[in-house]
């Protein structure tokens, strides 16, 4: 009887569509940025997007008299921007020794198969590719997006747009600081640069030291004790966050290992913060490119790409993943950052 060659691509295996699908119906790991859902997909066909912008601005319209010819507007001032999607891959392999008389988990009479494995390999590189794009959207509603070592930029929205970011110093250390008047200004400045976007709420992340001056201000103790019920006051207020003046405070404790897992990199640093306005429409975008291949040449871009190669020698599969995805933000001015004193 003949038998079947578990590395076989054609009786076992994946295809580009199985195992891209495979990757994408896996269940991620969302973290608190990627939940919100603040940046709307942008698929591409190739690995530049074009970013056109147009400096809109209301002006007092004169009178004239009548049966005259009406004063006609000014050109609207437009540039162009080009800007390359990163590429980010990952690769690993499920050898013949790694499914040969192993014993499926939970099992005691049945092998676990290669699909089994190429799927374990896929969960742990989804939860990769999830924690980096967590990382890149975190650093990309602050307004500089950065690679996985933590200090080399990959877009930097201040400086693309040559905009001077704001920046808002709390100074906790006095204690006459009026905090919800520092909370109005901040909402004041993004009402101010909206320029026709839409806002639906505000919610600000804060590090845990910045978090606990907050809660411990004068200003803001009292106003917090009035503002939760009986009840609620034993439950931690970090993670449900409480209101300001219409911002929702929370405390934003994410991290994850650096490249070469020496040590552990928080996305936000401890007494530092940042507000995000909620419900934008062309604020925040994440551009998808398509995977390097010829068969995905010239198709929109998906947010996960997976495929397989079996070796030559028949000892095992290669398995590749890539995701070449770019979030940012297109309106910086709208970008505040908290610092404290």
């Amino acid at each position: 009887m003949p038998t079947i060659n578990p590395f076989d691509n054609l009786n076992r295996g994946f295809s580009l569509v199985d195992l891209t699908t495979a990757i994408d119906n896996l269940p991620p790991r969302p973290s608190r940025i990627t939940s919100l859902g603040l940046f709307s997909d942008v698929p591409l066909a190739s690995p530049t997007a074009m970013i056109e912008v147009r400096n809109h601005s209301l002006v007092l319209v004169p009178t004239s008299a009548w049966r005259e010819p009406a004063p006609t507007g000014s050109a609207i001032k437009r540039k162009a921007y080009a800007l390359n999607i990163p590429h980010t891959a990952w690769a690993d392999s499920v050898l013949a020794i790694d499914v040969m008389g192993i014993r499926k988990f939970g099992t005691d009479n049945i092998y676990e198969t290669v699909q089994e494995k190429v799927l374990d390999k896929l969960q742990q590189a989804r939860d990769n590719f999830d924690a980096t794009d967590e990382y890149r959207q975190l650093s990309a509603v602050k307004g500089v997006v950065l690679d996985s070592d933590t200090t080399s930029t990959l877009f930097d929205s201040f400086t693309f747009f040559g905009i001077t970011q704001k920046t808002v110093n709390f100074a906790f250390a006095n204690p006459a600081t009026d905090v919800r008047k520092v909370v109005r200004d901040i909402k004041r400045h993004i009402e101010k640069n909206l320029f026709g976007e839409t806002v639906t709420g505000y919610r600000a992340f804060v590090g845990p030291e910045f978090f606990d001056k907050l809660i411990e201000h004068p200003s803001v103790k009292e106003a917090l004790l009035g503002w939760q019920a009986a009840s609620v006051l034993l439950k931690d207020a970090r993670a449900t966050g409480f209101e300001i003046e219409g911002v929702v405070f929370e405390e934003y404790t994410g991290r994850v290992s650096a490249t070469d897992g020496s040590t552990t990199v928080p996305f936000l640093p401890n007494g530092e913060g940042l507000v995000v306005p909620l419900g934008t429409r062309n604020t925040f975008k994440r551009y998808l490119a398509p995977a390097a291949r010829v068969d995905t040449i010239n198709t929109l871009g998906k947010a996960y790409y997976a495929w397989q190669t079996p070796r030559i020698d028949q000892t095992g599969i290669d398995i590749h993943v890539e995701s070449n995805t770019l979030p940012i933000c297109l309106r910086p001015q709208l970008l505040v950052k908290l610092t404290n004193s």
